[in-house]
């Protein structure tokens, strides 16, 4: 079976329509709201919408406010207050537009389609927060049909919806945020598109693409998906492209693009950039292999928690299957992985999250719709596979539930407990859910896993040159042969259990550290500024034992000044090359013909130069020498 579609059956259609409908009437009616996601920033703009049609916030909207979630009332008071004063930002999360309005960072696509809902809750004087589950359950009404559209019965339309939910709708169904609307649009777009309406697929790809611009990636995947289906050997690539992609499909794409760049166009118009989320909430030092890693495979929100028996059956599947099914595969994970990256930048990547990551919920549609695709092609159903599907995803969504966003899962716990050195998560992950809060990393602290008071984990940024002595009793720091982890922005885990050695580590200023040609006054700034400069392009400094006890290998620690990256390094004249000396990497030791009691330490710096001039400072500064620990 290839992209063609047959008609439902109109009464089968009604019908099910029409059970699909009471249900999710049934839902709407006893379940209560729930505020959870960007509750301040989707309220306000909500009402602002439903009273005066307008995304701009003002001091009627946030009265309004107050009374609906009075748990809010400190914050919406210091927000009007800071209105009122004519501040450019008044909070982290709302700004002035050029108009002189206060706008919320988010875009408003999803206030705008709750604010129908709203007033027509508002009206009859039921609660109007109710207004985003009527939206959320309105999307999977939709999912529902397309659905239908996909199989063509509705048991097995009810199966596929069943499963959504099993994927993440359960999680996120209530919150009072976009991602239910993300998912369930996109997974029906890939179902619309695929069957013969490229014009609806495109809509409802685009709607979501307002609010996670990631989904915007549509445009190009669906095309190329449906090249995948309708693909023939033995044609020519070009009579491939223009058979299975006409004007329709373009169109389709098209409409995903041009709603994709609404938000853009908003945020240029009013605050002169293409995101202000983008700008404020975002940074590309983030995106790193470890964060990939995180997003795909992290045991507390990664892709592999929230949708592993899907993944499992497509591993399962492999390269066999009916059709273009296999190849649908191979673009549906290429598609998950391109809406993946751009989230890597954003700064709150522990937050709001219910079991797996909500970008990680959407972002898994591809490989669902992929799963799904592969049931399609099939005359008969693999029932007893299907049912271990919904039952392991079952099990899943229980699991999830059993913990928060600032919770280690159940198996992260078992893990760390066992095998810490096989689970090593993004730093923001590991110390939040130590601490059981929402923090900002601090490179001045350790942190710590613990089991019955036994250290089995512990994270230390690089640059913390207490980190060894915090971890060991007094007079002692961390040997080098412990098991350590290098992660990305110079944080380290360190495996327990955790072997010390007497502490032979030494600060420019002490005995033992000579500061030679090169290096300029000790300085005593205070905490990471407790050290001295280079001045010149080469420094050098000797390092003194005691007889018979000649050091193996030596660790600088310190920082970079401004464009320098790397030194070259040379120890008792044998040339180790160029080393990144801010990533205090181990500087082996040649074996001395001679115990001189000192080992000499050359290094040639990449970029040393003077700071501005308005500082006065005439020396060619490359590095910040902190300490230096012998091996």
């Amino acid at each position: 079976m290839t992209t063609s579609f047959d008609p439902v059956e109109p009464h089968i259609l009604r019908r099910f329509a029409l059970g699909l409908a009471l249900l999710l009437a049934l839902i709407f009616a006893l379940r209560p709201a729930k505020l959870a996601g960007d509750v301040e920033d989707y309220t306000l703009t909500t009402i602002a919408l439903a009273h005066h049609a307008s995304p701009d916030i003002r001091s009627e909207d946030i009265a309004t406010a107050k009374a609906l979630v009075p748990q809010l009332v400190p914050a919406l008071e210091l927000l009007e207050q800071e209105m009122a004063a004519g501040k450019k930002v008044p909070r982290g999360a709302f700004f002035r537009g050029r108009d002189g309005g206060v706008y919320t960072m988010h875009f408003f696509a999803y206030p705008a389609l709750a604010a129908l809902p709203f007033k027509i809750l508002e009206s009859v004087r039921a609660d109007p927060l109710k207004c985003y589950l009527a939206v959320n359950l309105a999307s999977l009404f939709v999912l529902g049909l397309a659905l239908l559209r996909l199989f063509g019965t509705a048991l097995r339309a009810s199966v596929g919806l069943l499963l959504f939910m099993l994927c993440g709708g359960v999680l996120y169904g209530e919150w009072s945020s976009p991602e239910c609307v993300s998912a369930a649009g996109l997974l029906a777009a890939m179902c619309l598109y695929l069957t013969g309406a490229p014009l609806a697929g495109g809509l409802l790809a685009g709607l979501a693409a307002m609010q996670n611009p990631s989904v915007g990636a549509f445009a190009a995947f669906a095309p190329l998906m449906r090249l995948c289906l309708e693909w023939r050997r033995g044609e020519s690539p070009l009579a491939n492209v223009t058979r299975a992609i006409g004007p329709r499909q373009l169109a389709g794409a098209c409409i995903t693009a041009a709603l994709f760049a609404v938000p853009i166009l908003f945020s240029l118009w009013e605050f002169g950039i293409p995101s202000i989320i983008g700008k404020i909430a975002t940074s590309t030092s983030l995106a790193t292999p470890n964060r990939l890693h995180s997003f795909f495979f992290d045991l507390n929100q990664g892709m592999i928690v929230g949708v592993p028996a899907v993944l499992a059956a497509l591993l399962l599947w492999g390269w066999r299957g009916p059709g273009r099914a296999p190849a649908l595969t191979l673009c549906a994970a290429a598609f998950t992985l391109i809406m993946a990256l751009p989230t890597l930048v954003i700064h709150n990547w522990n937050a709001g999250a219910t079991g797996f990551m909500r970008y990680a919920f959407w972002a898994a549609m591809p490989l669902l719709f992929a799963f799904l695709w592969r049931l399609r092609v099939r005359a008969r159903w693999p029932w007893a596979l299907v049912a271990v599907v919904l039952v392991a995803q079952w099990a899943t969504i229980r699991f999830e539930r059993s913990y928060t966003m600032v919770q280690f899962s159940p198996l992260a716990h078992w893990v760390l407990a066992h095998a810490p050195g096989a689970y090593n998560p993004d730093p923001e992950i590991f110390q939040e859910r130590l601490v059981n809060d929402e923090t900002s990393l601090e490179e001045n602290r350790v942190d710590i896993y613990r089991v019955d008071g036994a250290v089995r984990k512990a994270m230390y940024h690089k640059s913390n040159v207490n980190a060894g002595t915090l971890l060991c009793e007094a007079g002692q720091t961390m040997a080098h042969d412990n098991q350590f982890v290098e992660l990305d922005r110079q944080w380290r885990y360190v495996n327990g259990p955790i072997r010390c050695v007497p502490v032979r580590e030494f600060v420019p200023g002490q005995a033992g550290l000579e500061l030679g040609e090169g290096w300029s006054y000790v300085e005593h700034g205070g905490g990471i500024w407790e050290g001295a400069w280079s001045k010149a392009p080469t420094a050098r400094l000797t390092v003194a034992y005691a007889a018979g006890q000649r050091p193996g290998s030596l660790t600088l620690r310190g920082l970079y000044y401004g464009n320098n990256k790397r030194t070259r390094v040379r120890i008792d004249g044998v040339d180790l090359g160029w080393k990144e000396l801010d990533r205090a990497p181990t500087l082996p030791v040649p074996n001395g013909t001679q115990d001189s009691g000192k080992v000499t330490v050359d290094l040639e710096f990449d970029a040393p130069h003077n700071p501005p001039p308005e500082q006065a400072d005439q020396r060619k500064i490359a590095f910040f020498l902190r300490q230096i620990s012998r091996n």
